[in-house]
């Protein structure tokens, strides 16, 4: 399809599974061809994706605050605040570790999380769940570090007993309202609480939250990746 957008004017090759051309004067936007596949329901899905991400980007531009915000997000592979804003709608955050060794139960324990993003994460919600599924709280986690985004600590609002089976859940988002969410659960080992089989991350909310944002598109699954407890 042809654009009249200016930040794509003269631009070629290829972002993503998006193919870049200009033609006697004019920039058009095709898929990358594939191979046919019997998936026509994948490839619709995919499509609206990307519909979804240029008419998102676009937004962004048109903002003079946040064109400025994904300025900052500009490479060799991403030319303009066009082409970071649109990668970072197609792109989910990831919470890469849930740290629970200062974790006793006890109010004010901390529980750090580090979680990442192609541009940024914005926010980083924190649920204790009891063994029985019961919500015991949930609230943010603020920056380690002041105006940055990869480290988070949580502090416990209230005292927990039992807590071998508790789930301790991490959620992390980022500006488009994409989100992650990964799990480990405590148990009962050789030298106090250890963390068990954390499984596989979900994405999007929470079911029992309530101050979590909604969630925004490409949320993506991977194995957790627990920090070991060190020896004594």
């Amino acid at each position: 399809m042809k654009t009249n957008n200016p930040l794509l004017k003269g631009a070629s090759g290829m972002f993503g599974d998006l193919v870049f051309r200009t033609v006697r004067g004019q920039t058009r936007i095709c898929q990358r061809p594939t191979r046919r596949s019997r998936s026509t329901k994948k490839q619709t899905a995919h499509t609206e994706r990307f519909r979804r991400a240029a008419m998102y980007a676009a937004r962004q531009v048109n903002n003079p605050l946040s064109k400025s915000e994904y300025e900052r997000g500009i490479n060799d592979k991403k030319s303009n605040a066009y082409l970071v804003a649109m990668a970072d709608f197609m792109n989910a955050p990831e919470v890469e570790t849930i740290d629970i060794r200062d974790y006793a139960g006890k109010k004010g324990d901390a529980i750090m999380i580090c979680a990442s993003d192609d541009f940024m994460v914005t926010n980083v919600t924190v649920a204790i769940i009891s063994k029985a599924g019961l919500l015991l709280e949930e609230g943010q986690a603020m920056p380690e570090v002041p105006g940055t985004d990869y480290f988070w600590k949580y502090k416990g609002q209230s005292p927990h007993r039992n807590l071998p089976g508790t789930i301790i859940r991490a959620t992390a988002y980022d500006r488009p309202g994409n989100s992650q969410t990964r799990e480990v659960i405590l148990g009962a080992g050789s030298f106090g609480l250890t963390l068990a089989d954390a499984g596989t991350a979900s994405a999007g909310p929470s079911p029992y939250a309530s101050q979590m944002p909604p969630k925004g598109e490409g949320s993506k699954r991977s194995k957790a990746v627990i920090p070991k407890k060190p020896a004594p």
